[in-house]
């Protein structure tokens, strides 16, 4: 099981009168069967069960802090058009089970589902820009940007002299004069924070897209004192020369992912670096789901508090921006979808793997699913999963019945037997 840092000691004052309803969850029908386990017991550490169900949990802790939009997350039909159906997919790497035609929220931020979902997309698609890029003979680097922070800066404020460093970074002459000598084709940044000691820490991860003949060390001499000089310039202080800026040559078609970054491997990719912020643990510091999470499951009122700042400050922030043209260069014939409707898109299949529509589930049986909350949901999906394709919709259908039982009144007389008058 995972675990999560609390810090229960902290001297500073409220951040804003942030209404925190109790990290109990409403109360449920109660499940007399033992494996209707609730969703703070996960499954085998790892697996896509206890992924799932720490999604799931994450859900419900975003919307007890207030974000309607992420707790009806999956829990409505699309419509009479789109049945609701149960989906399973046995690849190399197991099972796997999911409803389709339900609503997504689309909170690529603050839904832990449909952050992970989208991220998962946008991953995907950043591979296939690399691997197309270095087909053509030319070389991606990663650049890491930072700068100083302190546990006084307003996240919101921070943000913005971030990103007003960062135009002024890319802009003039000597700028422009540096891409065309590195042969530089495009970028594309994903910007992120993390919450630790000094306060948030808002930095980005970008890929530039270059000639194959650049010198990445000289290239980085000449960005990192420019880089440091907006920084300041936008009032956020002096950058450290050893972490305020970082270049990296990542891998080609005939290598793996070079170590150069530090933090790269071969199973961590510069796109996972990114974009999947989703899968990443703070160092230092926690990444906003971490702290989503100590909220959820350590009832760690502050995390939640500062969670709610993160999802203030990054609302409505993509979590990829491409520089202009460069998606249409790199990647012509994939449609551009925004991370609303991204996370409505089914992930493809893994290869080699079989994926099934078991059936469908009327409106009572859905119902049932949504009366028994995303534990139950939870617990359904994991049935079908454990029957696989021969069982799965029967071994699904007998957890719905279970719950049905659950929910029955309680009959007079034996089984069978006719109430008697009084």
């Amino acid at each position: 099981m995972t675990s999560y840092t609390t810090v229960t000691t902290r001297t500073t004052p409220p951040i804003f009168n942030l209404k925190v309803s109790p990290t109990t969850p409403p109360p449920s029908p109660s499940l007399p069967r033992t494996d209707l386990v609730p969703l703070t017991n996960f499954a085998t550490p790892g697996t896509p069960a206890s992924r799932r169900r720490r999604a799931f949990a994450l859900q419900d802790g975003a919307g007890r802090l207030g974000f309607e939009r992420v707790s009806f997350c999956g829990r409505k039909a699309i419509g009479p058009d789109r049945p609701v159906a149960v989906t399973l997919e046995v690849g190399p790497s197991g099972k796997r089970a999911w409803l389709t035609g339900t609503r997504t929220c689309g909170s690529a931020r603050t839904c832990a589902y449909c952050g992970a979902r989208t991220a998962h997309h946008r991953a995907l698609e950043l591979e296939a820009a690399i691997r197309g890029h270095h087909q053509a003979g030319g070389r991606v680097l990663l650049v890491t940007a930072t700068t100083p922070h302190d546990r006084g800066m307003d996240l919101v404020w921070q943000v913005d002299r971030f990103l007003t460093a960062t135009r002024a970074f890319k802009s003039g002459k000597g700028y422009s004069t540096l891409a065309a000598k590195i042969g530089f084709v495009g970028e594309v940044r994903g910007l992120e924070c993390t919450f630790g000691r000094a306060g948030f820490h808002v930095h980005s991860h970008s890929l530039l897209f270059v000639a194959p003949d650049v010198d990445v060390l000289a290239l980085e001499s000449t960005l990192k004192p420019r880089w440091a000089r907006k920084v300041y310039e936008a009032g956020l202080g002096r950058v450290d020369d050893d972490h305020g800026f970082r270049a990296a040559l990542i891998g080609t078609e005939d290598q793996d992912v070079r170590r150069a970054a530090g933090y790269l491997t071969p199973t961590w990719t510069a796109s996972d670096e990114v974009v999947r912020s989703d899968l990443k643990t703070g160092h230092g510091g926690r990444t906003p789901e971490e702290l989503l999470a100590d909220y959820t499951f350590d009832g760690d009122l502050e995390a939640g508090a500062r969670f709610a700042q993160y999802a203030v400050a990054f609302r409505g922030r993509a979590l990829l921006r491409w520089s202009s043209g460069l998606r249409a260069r790199l990647l012509p014939e994939v449609t551009e979808l925004s991370d609303d409707a991204l996370s409505e898109v089914e992930p493809p299949p893994e290869p080699g793997a079989v994926r099934v529509v078991l059936g469908e589930l009327d409106h009572f049986d859905f119902g049932l699913l949504r009366r028994f909350g995303r534990a139950g949901l939870a617990r359904f999906l994991e049935a079908v999963e454990e029957g696989g394709l021969e069982e799965g919709w029967d071994a699904g259908q007998r957890v719905l019945w279970a719950f049905l039982k659950v929910l029955e009144p309680p009959r007079v007389g034996s089984p069978g037997e006719a109430p008697q008058a009084s």
